[in-house]
């Protein structure tokens, strides 16, 4: 080749002392090479550089800074991601558009949660409606449809033993007996003279 005549066959510059490539018998500069024979990137359209990172998911390439949240448009890159419907959504976006909230304060549910009449909530927001103490994994029962620890529920509204005057909660499968306006725990109903049971 003359160096005059060494150039690329699309835009003409020279190639001496130039990266290349070759196809069909023609030779082209690095950018037209780009340009025409490069794959592109599935957002930009831009073409993918020799070296370049190229990200590739659901049947796409995406350069790295492209590879963006549809909700905020937050670049995602090799970060962590969910899809939803083919569309990639970073971590805060799907929580707030696609997880499951909890009842009580309306957050992300991200781990665990207790569900309470077919409703969801955090372990921490499921509590007694009075000491606020969480319910999850305890006994609890209700006073106007609003949950309740056995606690709170024996201090507060339990009618209270006759004979002991502590609360009779009946939490736990405790019976108790009511007879002429007062309540007993069951072992606690026994005769005055001897003590036993009635």
């Amino acid at each position: 080749w003359h160096d005059k005549c060494f150039k690329c066959a699309e835009c003409k510059n020279s190639l001496v002392a130039e990266s290349f490539g070759a196809k069909d018998d023609k030779l082209y500069c690095s950018d037209c090479w780009d340009e025409n024979f490069a794959p592109k990137c599935t957002a930009c359209k831009g073409p993918f550089k020799a070296g370049s990172m190229k990200l590739t998911w659901n049947a796409g390439e995406w350069h790295k800074d492209c590879f963006k949240c549809v909700g905020c448009e937050k670049v995602i890159g090799q970060e962590a991601f969910h899809p939803h419907e083919e569309k990639p959504f970073c971590e805060p976006c799907w929580e707030e558009e696609f997880s499951i909230k909890c009842t009580k304060c309306v957050k992300p549910i991200k781990q665990g949660g207790v569900t309470y009449k077919l409703e969801p909530y955090h372990k921490e927001c499921f509590g007694c409606f009075e000491c606020k103490n969480s319910l999850a994994g305890q006994r609890f029962t209700l006073k106007e449809e609003k949950p309740i620890c056995g606690d709170c529920f024996g201090t507060h509204y339990a009618h209270k033993c006759f004979d002991c005057g502590e609360a009779i909660t009946g939490m736990g499968g405790n019976r108790y007996i009511i007879f002429e306006d007062s309540h007993w725990h069951t072992n606690c109903f026994k005769c005055q003279e001897c003590d036993c049971s009635l």
